[in-house]
This record gives C-alpha cells, structure tokens and sequence, in this order.
C-alpha cells in the first residue's frame, strides 16, 4: 500500500491531473481510481486517529484538573477539621488519650529495662527484623486506647460534621493513642534502666 502511495505522489502532474478528471467524470468509481494506493482512506483514517488522540487528550486533562480540585478541597477540609477538633466537643480525648498511652508506655519501658530489652523504637529501627515483631506489640499494648478513640471520634464526626471520614478518624486515633506510646516507651525504658542500674549499685 504504501509502495503504491509512493508512486502516486511521484506521478507527473499532468498523470495526476489526468487521474482527477478520470475520477470526478466517474463518482461512483472513485474508491476504484484510488485503489493502488487508498489516498483518501488512509487519510480519512489518520484524521479519525487525530481526532481520537485530541479527544483523550482532552478528557485526561479535564479528569486530572477535577482530581486535583477534589484533592485540594479534601485536603483543606481534613485541616479544617482536625485543627477544628481541640476547640470543639469532646476536646478532653485530646488530653486523656495520651496520657492513657503515655501510661502503657511507662508500664511496658519499665517491663523493657527488667528484661534488658532495647529500647522500643531504636529497636525496630536498628533491628529490622524485629520491628515488625515489636510494631505487632506495641498495638496489641494500645488496641484498648484505640477502641476507645474509633469510638469517641465516630461519634464526634456523626454530631459536628454530620457524616464519618475514615482517613480524619484513622489519623486521630493513631496521633492521640499510638503516636506517645511509640515515642515514650523507649525514654521510659532508658529511665527505668538507669533508675535499676543506680538501685542495684546503691
């Protein structure tokens, strides 16, 4: 075909001239004038695939713009409602819920130093075949807190935003009730230690 195209473009005017007239003289027979080297189906077809092409174009670029509306709009909201969450009802969680895991932090760092365990973070950051061992651990330690935090921000969502955002509800729970045990439970560990280390030399 396209061998044949080629030679249609390479014919003398006055052949090329010659084949117009033949053509329009004969309408009905145009698809046999240009047979050799289908001129204009194959044009036709690339002006279909141009036009295919401009349309996804299109329809990508207006997709990406909404998803990138939607994404800002959602991450405003989830600002707004978390900054929005220490004034509003049930601001008290944000008080008990650490302290709570602050106190299974003391209770498990004072448990790590008895047994010569390393430090609960350090651990699973330089032993990486623990960490998961040790993660596993540390939210069984908490799973009580964080009950009681899916609980209390459930309810807080359906009476002040009047519908339920798993990903605001998953980031309370894990900034109020696991976030200070993962951070406290070494320092207590270390503090414990030293505490048995000048008990016991004492």
């Amino acid at each position: 075909m396209i061998v044949a195209d080629t030679r249609i473009a390479r014919a003398s005017s006055r052949g090329v001239f010659a084949l117009l007239i033949d053509c329009s003289l004969r309408p009905q027979s145009k698809p046999e004038c240009f047979s050799g080297g289908m001129t204009m189906t194959i044009g036709s077809r690339q002006a279909h695939f141009a036009l295919g092409v401009i349309i996804v174009a299109i329809a990508a670029l207006a997709l990406d713009t909404v998803s990138a509306m939607a994404a800002q709009y959602a991450h405003e909201r989830l600002w707004s409602d978390l900054l929005a969450r220490p004034s509003g009802p049930g601001a008290f969680r944000f008080l008990l819920q650490p302290t709570t895991a602050a106190i299974v932090a003391l209770r498990d760092g004072i448990a790590d130093a008895r047994a010569s365990r390393s430090p609960y973070l350090a651990g699973m950051l330089r032993v990486p075949a623990e960490g998961r061992a040790r993660l596993r651990d540390g939210m069984h330690r908490t799973r009580r807190i964080m009950i009681l935090g899916i609980a209390m921000d459930s309810i807080y969502q359906l009476a002040v935003l009047k519908t339920l955002y798993p990903l605001e509800l998953i980031l309370i729970v894990l900034l109020l009730c696991f976030v200070p045990y993962l951070l406290l439970r070494g320092p207590f560990a270390r503090i414990a230690r030293w505490w048995l280390l000048h008990r016991t030399a004492g």
